[in-house]
């Protein structure tokens, strides 16, 4: 039976497999994947999608498990994204079949012992495998839980990757950080939060701040109860700085800020003038651009249009200037506090309306976008 058939065949189904039959069709799904075709292979990666759904719980995690080991031993090789995604694929599909869902805990296991032998696997790969333990964790962390020794080698394993050299894997292995202390009860996920706010307190590398304060945030939106104890800690050590440290910190801060307004609302109240001033600022922060001379050139003469296109682009195209980020997560900031309900309504269109049109000359579109946005929400 030609794969296509077997996929049609398999979306039909509204039976389980017998235990034989279904040790059989997933062992020759899982060789699929391993074809030099990757139309075959991408077949394959959908059938085990359906077919994990038909099979009983043993069956499904020898199958996870099958995939792990192939791709610790297998490494860089080709089949190995293949396999990876087929992970992914099965979990997905796992996580939204209400009658499957009991077979996701039992995956944790495979997925956390894979991460632990293979820290240096491929980025594309390591995303993927993040992917399919994020769908673990968030339908399934109860049921982790109660495995204690899991949990412990999924923490230490998230730990580990947050500091990883490549930025998609970072990011992802922060999302499931945060899922995992949102998600499974109990003492570990509140020893994994103790241990990121310590780090934070403790760390010297604004890189690694940045990273642990991420952390948070993914909390911070998902479970705002679990940071309400560190919150003010953090907006009193953070709000001071912002003016001095990098771009790429300046926008941490600011996107923990707009966090908090959003989900800990009640406690940046004492702040919220502080967490105004430094929206603001962060708005105003152009560095490589005058905005005086670009109103006196305006009302001068008119010669300026004898400059044609390439003058023009000097002035408003600067490729190597990415300050605009920093004022794109000011207006974001700005747009939390003016929901929040911090001010009275007076204040806000006196105080954050003014501002925003001050500034809706701004010269970049995706800011000034933002800009008129916020502006329509006030």
């Amino acid at each position: 039976m030609a794969a296509s058939d077997l996929l049609d065949l398999l979306k039909k189904l509204d039976i389980s497999f017998m235990k034989d039959e279904g040790k059989q069709c997933m062992t020759a799904l899982v060789k699929l994947l391993y074809d030099s075709q990757s139309h075959v292979q991408n077949l394959g990666m959908d059938c085990l999608g359906q077919a994990v759904c038909l099979v009983d719980a043993e069956t499904a995690k020898e199958a996870v498990s099958s995939i792990c080991c192939e791709i610790q031993q297998r490494g860089t090789s080709a089949e190995t994204t293949a396999l990876s995604v087929a992970l992914r694929v099965m979990s997905g599909r796992i996580s939204e079949d209400a009658d499957a869902k009991k077979v996701l805990g039992s995956l944790a296991v495979p997925i956390a012992s894979m991460l632990s032998n293979s820290p240096d696997m491929p980025s594309d790969v390591a995303v993927d495998v993040f992917a399919a333990l994020s769908d673990v964790l968030t339908h399934a962390g109860a049921q982790v839980a109660t495995d204690s020794e899991v949990v412990n080698q999924i923490q230490e394993v998230l730990l580990s990757f947050i500091s990883h050299s490549n930025l998609s894997v970072r990011r992802r292995a922060i999302a499931v950080l945060g899922a995992f202390v949102v998600h499974v009860p109990g003492e570990q996920s509140e020893k994994a939060l103790a241990i990121i706010f310590q780090r934070y307190e403790a760390c010297t590398r604004a890189s690694e701040k940045c990273i642990l304060l991420r952390v948070l945030v993914t909390i911070a939106r998902q479970c705002p109860e679990r940071v309400t104890k560190i919150v003010p800690s953090i907006i009193d050590r953070e709000i001071n700085l912002t003016e001095e440290c990098d771009r790429e910190e300046r926008m941490t801060v600011l996107l923990v800020f707009e966090t908090f307004v959003q989900h800990c609302t009640e406690l940046v109240a004492p702040r919220r003038n502080e967490i105004y001033t430094c929206a603001v600022e962060a708005l105003k922060y152009d560095p490589n651009y005058n905005y005086d001379d670009e109103d006196d050139m305006d009302t001068g003469s008119e010669a300026g249009d004898d400059f044609g296109d390439e003058y023009e682009d000097d002035i408003y195209e600067d490729d190597e200037d990415d300050t605009w980020d920093v004022r794109l997560s000011g207006v974001k900031l700005l747009a939390a506090i003016a929901r929040s309900g911090l001010y009275s309504p007076h204040d806000i269109a006196q105080h954050i309306g003014t501002v925003l049109i001050a500034r809706f000359r701004e010269r970049e579109d995706v800011v000034r976008a933002e800009i008129l946005a916020t502006y329509a929400t006030v």
